[in-house]
């Protein structure tokens, strides 16, 4: 969130895209006020409580896996997923990634 969330999550593609690993194809994307009102689980949830987006410019990026049931991706990932993740390297360049970028934070 904020004004630099959309210029955040292109750098962020391009970057691990150009350290070759996979990642979904991303562009900017407009939402209407329309739009956002008609759809309410775009929303974000805060401890303070959900927030509306602005209309505007949003990244937008194509959903890999499931949007529901046990394949669904998830940022935590139990032991028992562990053994079933098949590109284990890609997964370990993301994670080390994810640490950098929060580190740098």
């Amino acid at each position: 969130m904020g004004e630099n969330a959309l210029a955040n999550e292109v750098l962020g593609s391009m970057i691990v895209g150009a350290v070759g690993l996979p990642v979904a194809e991303g562009r900017a994307i407009y939402i209407s006020d329309r739009f956002i009102d008609g759809e309410p689980d775009l929303w974000f949830e805060l401890p303070s409580g959900t927030r509306r987006p602005y209309a505007g410019l949003h990244f937008g990026s194509l959903l890999l896996g499931q949007t529901s049931g046990p394949a669904r991706p998830s940022e935590y990932i139990s032991r028992s997923r562990v053994e079933t993740i098949t590109n284990r390297s890609a997964f370990l360049g993301m994670y080390i990634l994810e640490c950098l970028g929060q580190s740098s934070g």
